[in-house]
């Protein structure tokens, strides 16, 4: 059994497992036992047109087969790419998958259930998909596979907010993947992220899903103590106001601290090396990077009038080349010779 997370964002969508892989076994009297391993269960592949990341949840040898024959089905695609194309294809494998390696497949329990994140270069198009039988169905919510119990979908709920940005909504997956591990012998790390977003899918970084999930359990204790102040009419206002004025200097110093560890890691990692899908600092943070001990942060100051031109320019440039490829006939620029 694993967790797989899919939460949706205003400019992408993520994907959050954990990696603990259950593999029924039996001894040598016949009993029953249960082998654990680790294991990556994101992998994004990057195909001529498409970038294509498959994660699922049950029977394991099943996954792995739909997989393979899944990337081999893209591979010899010479159709115009597409979307909608995509589901298609992937349909009818995953029909054929069906009637022969399920079928032929002999262990009890043959079910599985899978996400599939694409991005489609030629049209701009990305989401994710779930699988129901041979129907890949659109998400546009939140929604998990696996060890889905009703404690982990309500925490998501609760946390989830539509047009949350890409940063907010990995903390959200690896919130409930850090819950369902306290919970759960089925779950545990560590745990992988996946972004998707129209040019591309990215890998997350382990030391930075590590940290963030470290920021989350730093602050949950404070949080959860404000959150019981504030619902508790056995506080007097004044005594409130105190406890939030304290939370809020204890938040702030917090979260001055954990960009500053965030701003370091990027600096040790190579600015020139950085790929990332998202941003993981302020936008206009400034860095002071001296030649021996740690870096100067410093966040919230004025943008220069360069900068901002600078910007602007190169936003004008974006929709220009946007505009460009929507005025552009498809078949101009989504069309491949089958020969």
């Amino acid at each position: 059994m694993t967790l797989i997370s899919m939460t949706p964002a205003k400019d992408g969508y993520v994907l959050a497992a954990d990696s603990q892989e259950t593999c029924p076994s039996y001894d040598e009297q016949g009993n029953y036992r249960e082998l654990r391993r680790s294991v990556q269960k994101i992998e994004p592949r990057a195909f001529s047109n498409y970038g294509v990341a498959i994660a699922g949840s049950g029977n394991a040898s099943l996954i792995d087969s739909f997989i393979v024959r899944a990337h081999r089905a893209i591979e010899k695609d010479i159709e115009n790419a597409s979307a909608e194309h995509l589901r298609t294809l992937l349909e009818d494998e995953l029909a054929d998958f069906q009637i022969k390696d399920v079928v032929a497949c002999t262990d009890d329990n043959k079910s599985f259930q899978l996400f599939i994140g694409y991005c489609c270069a030629a049209t701009k198009e990305h989401g994710v998909w779930i699988s129901k039988n041979v129907v890949l169905e659109d998400l546009r919510e939140p929604a998990l596979i696996g060890d889905a119990h009703e404690l982990y979908s309500e925490i998501v709920d609760r946390l989830f907010a539509p047009g949350m940005t890409v940063p907010q909504a990995i903390l959200v997956s690896l919130h409930v993947l850090t819950i369902a591990e306290a919970t759960s012998n089925s779950v545990k790390g560590p745990f992988s992220v996946a972004i998707i977003r129209e040019n591309g899918i990215w890998m997350d970084d382990p030391p930075f899903i590590v940290d963030m999930v470290s920021r989350l359990k730093d602050i949950e204790a404070w949080t959860n103590h404000v959150l019981l102040a504030c619902a508790d009419t056995s506080i007097s206002p004044g005594k409130l106001g105190e406890l939030l004025t304290e939370f809020s200097a204890r938040a702030v110093g917090l979260h001055q601290a954990q960009i500053q560890r965030v701003a370091q890691m990027q600096v040790d990692k190579g600015f020139f090396i950085i790929n990332d899908s998202h941003p993981r600092l302020p936008p206009g943070t400034r860095l002071t990077i001296p030649e021996m001990g740690s870096i100067s942060v410093e966040c919230d100051i004025d943008v220069p009038d360069w900068y901002k031109a600078g910007w602007e320019k190169l936003k004008k440039m974006e929709e220009e080349r946007r505009a460009k490829e929507q005025a552009t006939p498809p078949d101009l620029h989504t069309s491949r010779d089958p020969q």
